[in-house]
């Protein structure tokens, strides 16, 4: 048998790189490199045994393919159940391929999880598709999607492989009903990982300052019926990013410029209040005509159940799955930040 020496190369696995002089070897008269990392069926193996490099690779590939997705449909038009389906079925095999290998050496630690090449490009999908930052909270992001972090996903095909392997090994009469059991197993396994998912998400939503707002309006873990129903774009991204508090309002901006909280006074209106989500959508005198006309609008829906006080336009309304309320809401929410970029650009020239 002939070998092709260009595509053979010998790598030692050991934890660190050592001062010892490599071995040499040859086949024949020629030499064999040596290497650090080698590419096996699809993934890098690192000479330390760590997947970090395989895991770098499968994120990068997943991310070209994202990409690419991205530059032949415009996903902000796509309804959230199409976009998700499009994600599950040709961005997630890439990031999961051969999980149930390097998967177990994954701690289960949402807060490191995070850090993973893998779940960036997850976060990375659900905030191109609401149309938000890449600064704006991974927790919030994921939540309004009713996405799971995709460890989930890495222990169930660990769970699988582990049963599969037992069944190589003629276990089928010892163990009865395995089939049954390997899907119990996965079952349990999702439903308690998710389970402490949504303890750790509520955990963080009632302790982060950036999500004061967004904690009072987001109650269960699932995708935000809002996100179906509004169909213009533009007007459905300016709703997600004040929910997610993904907006310039002296509240947010002013954490990014280090202005003291209460330094964060809005500059559209003479209240003398910090510009807050509430602030924004109930009392600033900027958008009065708006907020009159949008009330009036609602008052005239017959459909309309929702007590018209200041809470519940900040709240209540936010919560809403009325479809005209949630259309009307949007289109209110839109225009308002419209004005307020033009009257910001109306005092900077008078300034100037």
């Amino acid at each position: 048998m002939e070998v092709n020496l260009k595509k053979t190369q010998i790598m030692i696995f050991e934890k660190r790189k050592t001062k010892k002089a490599k071995p040499i070897f040859t086949l024949g008269n020629e030499k064999i490199s040596v290497v650090q990392e080698y590419c096996y069926l699809g993934i890098k193996l690192n000479h330390n045994g760590n997947f970090s490099l395989a895991i770098k690779q499968l994120s990068e590939k997943a991310l070209h393919a994202l990409y690419s997705i991205r530059r032949r449909l415009n996903l902000h038009q796509l309804n959230p159940k199409s976009a998700i389906k499009i994600f599950d079925s040709i961005i997630c095999p890439i990031l999961l391929y051969n999980a149930e290998v390097w998967g177990v050496y994954i701690k289960n630690d949402f807060i490191n999880w995070d850090k993973l090449p893998v779940e960036k490009v997850h976060l990375k999908f659900c905030k191109l598709y609401l149309g938000v930052g890449r600064k704006t909270s991974n927790i919030a992001s994921r939540s309004e999607l009713g996405k799971y972090p995709l460890i989930i996903n890495v222990f169930k095909r660990i769970i699988k492989k582990a049963m599969d392997i037992v069944k190589t090994l003629n276990c089928n009469k010892a163990i009865p009903d395995l089939d049954s059991l390997t899907t119990n197993l996965v079952e349990s396994c999702v439903k308690d990982t998710k389970e402490n998912y949504q303890r750790f998400w509520r955990h963080k939503l009632e302790n982060s300052s950036k999500l004061t707002f967004y904690t009072s309006i987001k109650e269960d873990y699932e995708l935000e019926t809002y996100l179906t129903t509004i169909t213009n774009s533009n007007q459905r991204k300016h709703l997600t990013q004040l929910r997610l508090s993904n907006h310039k309002l002296m509240i947010e901006l002013g954490r990014y410029e280090n202005i003291p909280r209460e330094d964060r006074i809005c500059k559209v209106c003479q209240a003398g209040e910090i510009e807050t989500e509430h602030h924004f959508l109930t009392s600033c005198e900027a958008y009065s005509s708006l907020r009159e006309n949008f009330l009036n609008d609602l008052e005239s829906d017959p459909t309309n159940e929702t007590d018209l006080n200041e809470h519940s336009l900040s709240v209540e309304i936010m919560k809403s799955t009325d479809k005209e309320t949630v259309i009307k809401l949007s289109k209110f929410i839109s225009l308002c930040f419209e004005k307020r970029s033009k009257c910001l650009e109306a005092r900077n020239a008078d300034s100037q």
